[in-house]
């Protein structure tokens, strides 16, 4: 679904090295629908001056068309835009919708089928040398190390002018990028928000990256700001004249990239939602320990503003005489994690909120690791701040606050010692204990999968031994026996 971005704003602070961003899109009319701990699905798009640079190097006319099936006629089905169909578009609709000229690095056949399309003896040597075994190692450092992209492939062998069907069968091709849905249909309707951070690095030798994906939604106007880039049935058809909506994903500016820079801001996004591997439990008063540093947190913003719903339906309810009682007061608990109040804590003004609505702990519902700021507040002063925050956006109800504000309640000092999620977790060690034993408490944890789901484990396991008494032996089997009975649930990305 071509869905119009509708609120694109930065939650750190200015002055903070990431640029994190809450993204909404409207999914009015898409017949779409998700529950808590689903993914949405975005498709990429090339920069457009990638695309007319490629074009150049490989000496191609991005307006002619080219029909695009199976090299095997036998697996061609008749259904528009299937994976097997035939399809007719631009050269540069292919080159921007298709292939990933800017994000991935291309695998070692790439630089086989190059060597067959040189006559530069140079060029044609290292690539067929590249294409070795022996070459290997030095593949690896020129290529995978660096990251580097197709287009950069092509720019440093440019006498290598491969036709675009080896092209399509050698190269990387573009493909979704998955992100936890950091809203809820129960409470926000038609929305669909994610939380995303600008994904930028150095390689070993200094040379910057960007994300294609993340850098390319970071820097597009919500639809409400901009008229709707409406893209014409003459830039892709599917054989019978026909633009179907499947086939609109590849189509997604694709003739537009000699376009001017407003023009690519403006236009909708490809999405549709796919399942997550987080699961709610089966009744809602089942308490939940949820563990989510950084961007983490996004699924559990679903969680917590689905049980909010829920809440006040109950509420409703028993208003009405359905129900014989509300819903009951919740005892779950986020573990969030940040770097300081100031610069990356997320929805820090819904927090208050939705322990007020009983979709957390109205005490201890959250607890926040700040992993670069000393001192740690205790729970009255993290509830205080939450207070506050609270209070500015109710006055500013338009604006999503982008943590640019000094609190004035925790001493803006730099920690000696950082503090994590895990720490958190072990020093409310005896609440955890208590939910997880005796009140058959859920746990679910989000976040990078470098290293701290396995230090979240740990944690559990110290808690376990700590508060239940168990051995080292019995608390790793404990852990793993809520695994298999579906109440240990881990969702990571690299």
């Amino acid at each position: 679904f071509m869905a119009p971005l509708v609120v694109n704003q930065r939650v750190t602070a200015v002055d903070h090295f990431q640029d994190t961003r809450h993204i909404e899109f409207d999914l009015q009319g898409s017949g779409l629908s998700y529950e808590p701990g689903d993914l949405l699905c975005i498709f990429p798009r090339t920069p457009a001056a990638d695309v007319e640079a490629a074009l150049a190097l490989l000496g191609l006319d991005g307006d002619s068309w080219v029909k695009i099936q199976p090299a095997d006629k036998s697996q061609q089905q008749q259904q528009p835009c299937s994976s097997r169909a035939v399809c007719e578009a631009t050269v540069r609709a292919v080159l921007q919708g298709v292939l990933d000229l800017s994000g991935s690095s291309p695998r070692r056949y790439l630089f086989q089928v190059l060597s067959h399309f040189t006559d530069n003896t140079l060029h044609k040597e290292r690539l067929q040398y590249f294409a070795t075994a022996e070459g290997r190692d030095d593949l690896y450092r020129y290529n995978q190390r660096e990251r580097r992209s197709l287009l950069e492939v092509l720019q440093d062998f440019s006498t290598a002018k491969a036709p675009l069907e080896w092209l399509l069968a050698a190269a990387p091709l573009l493909g979704p990028r998955q992100f936890s849905l950091a809203s809820a249909q129960s409470a926000h309707g038609d929305r669909a928000a994610i939380l995303m951070a600008a994904v930028a690095w150095n390689t070993p030798t200094k040379r910057p990256r960007k994300g294609l994906l993340t850098h390319w939604l970071a820097g597009l106007q919500p639809a409400r700001q901009c008229p709707r880039v409406e893209v014409p049935a003459a830039a892709v058809n599917c054989g019978d004249g026909q633009v179907p909506q499947q086939c609109q994903p590849l189509s997604n500016g694709l003739q537009d990239s000699q376009d001017s820079d407003k023009q690519d801001l403006a236009m909708r996004v490809p999405v549709w939602v796919d399942k997550g591997a987080l699961r709610l439990p089966p009744t809602s008063n089942t308490p939940l320990l949820m563990v989510g540093p950084g961007t983490g947190v996004a699924p559990f913003r679903s969680i917590c503003w689905h049980r909010a719903a829920v809440g006040q339906q109950q509420t409703q309810q028993q208003k009405q005489g359905l129900e014989q009682s509300g819903p009951a007061a919740s005892s779950s608990i986020l573990f969030f994690g940040c770097r300081s109040p100031n610069a990356d804590f997320y929805y820090k003004h819904e927090w208050l909120r939705l322990m007020q609505e009983g979709a957390l702990h109205q005490q201890h519902g959250l607890v926040v690791a700040f992993s670069r700021y000393q001192p740690q507040p205790d729970q009255q002063q993290l509830l205080d701040m939450l207070q506050q925050s609270q209070k500015q956006q109710q006055q500013h109800p338009d604006e999503v606050q982008a943590l640019q504000q000094v609190d004035g309640m925790l001493a803006q000092a730099p920690s000696s010692s950082k503090v994590y999620v895990t720490h958190k977790l072990r020093q409310h060690g005896a609440k955890v204990w208590q939910l997880l034993s005796e009140q058959g408490a859920w746990v679910y944890v989000s976040g990078s999968a470098e290293k701290m789901p396995a230090n979240v484990v740990s944690a559990f396991e110290e808690i376990a031994m700590v508060q239940g008494g168990l051995s080292a032996e019995a608390a790793a089997k404990y852990i793993r026996q809520l695994e298999l009975t579906g109440r240990y649930h881990v969702e990571a990305w690299s």
